[in-house]
């Protein structure tokens, strides 16, 4: 660090014995060694014989951008009852902590102990320096810095999202048709990405469901769901609001407990529509003898491959800006 742009701090104890007085020196000689331009009592009065001890306290708490309070037993005593030197820094401290509350660090050499914080500084976070713990000097420092220990990450724009299960009924029908699922399998066909994102990307997709009943499904008719924008404009179907229908009429028999899949019209995903339609979804009805039945896939649900060749989730983040 330059000289100008090391950080002044005045570090302020009180004199409750020889020792106290010794270990209060050596860190401030502690925060000379690591680059902050730190200065206490004995330091002041070598420089100038005369000191005014209120003076040197009032500057203490004006002229340095940080002040480190050595807690102790001491120190509590004469702030709480306001005695002495002490208990003129505490008054002062007292009036700017509330408008400057980052200027102000605790320290203990005596460890987290009840007996050493005055009232008001309780409910202040104290570092503990009866230990050499890189941990603690880490916190010091980051405070003397104000800079961060933990970079969090940003708040994610969606939400996780939960799959519930719809409860059967108590006394199942006779003959009714139970589709157990309608499963869709994006395969990823051709795709274009531009600075390693996606300008399009075509998906085939497919459905298959299971007839669960005993009684056999003689004919039934599909009916998709597309958001417009992702079906091209040549397949047959009807425009109803913001989604295209397409049918599709089979009259293939599925057996009791037999599978079918069918395959869907291809899909295509495109930079400049994603965010038109990164919220819809797509709707698959099943009409059958026995009954209607439905599900709905979120295009946000769906997997596909970014640049690298990972799977994830759909997400306008993975296209390239319109």
């Amino acid at each position: 660090m330059e000289n100008n742009e090391r950080i002044k701090v005045f570090v302020t104890y009180s004199w409750d014995n020889e020792e106290h007085k010794e270990k209060a020196i050596a860190f401030t000689n502690f925060l000379r060694d690591n680059g902050f331009h730190a200065e206490v009592d004995k330091m002041l009065v070598q420089n100038e014989t005369a000191k005014d001890f209120k003076v040197m306290m009032h500057k203490g708490m004006t002229d340095y951008q940080k002040v480190i309070v050595i807690l102790s037993e001491g120190y509590k005593k004469k702030a709480e009852e306001f005695i002495g030197g002490v208990g003129t820094e505490y008054t002062l401290i007292l009036k700017d902590i509330e408008v400057n509350p980052n200027k102000y660090i605790l320290i203990s050499f005596e460890g987290h102990n009840d007996n050493i914080a005055p009232l008001f500084f309780k409910s202040r976070e104290i570092i503990d320096f009866s230990k050499d713990n890189e941990g603690e000097k880490q916190k010091l420092f980051a405070k003397l810095l104000d800079k961060k220990l933990y970079e969090f990450s940003e708040v994610a724009p969606k939400l996780p999202t939960i799959e519930t299960s719809k409860i059967p009924s108590l006394f199942a029908e006779k003959n009714k048709v139970i589709i157990s699922d309608i499963k869709l399998v994006s395969n990823t066909g051709t795709s274009s990405y531009f600075y390693q994102l996606l300008k399009y990307i075509e998906l085939e997709l497919n459905i298959s469901f299971v007839n669960l009943s005993e009684s056999v499904i003689n004919e039934y008719n599909v009916e998709i769901h597309y958001p417009k924008q992702i079906v091209s404009y040549e397949v047959d179907g009807r425009i109803e609001g913001d989604y295209k229908i397409i049918n599709i009429e089979k009259s293939d028999r599925i057996f009791s407990n037999q599978t079918t899949s069918i395959k869907l019209e291809k899909i295509v995903i495109r930079n400049y529509t994603i965010n038109e339609i990164i919220s819809k979804s797509i709707i698959i009805k099943i009409y059958t003898e026995h009954g209607v039945f439905e599900k709905t896939f979120p295009l946000n649900d769906f997997l596909v491959k970014d640049f690298n060749g990972v799977s994830k989730k759909l997400d306008s983040s993975l296209f390239l800006a319109n």
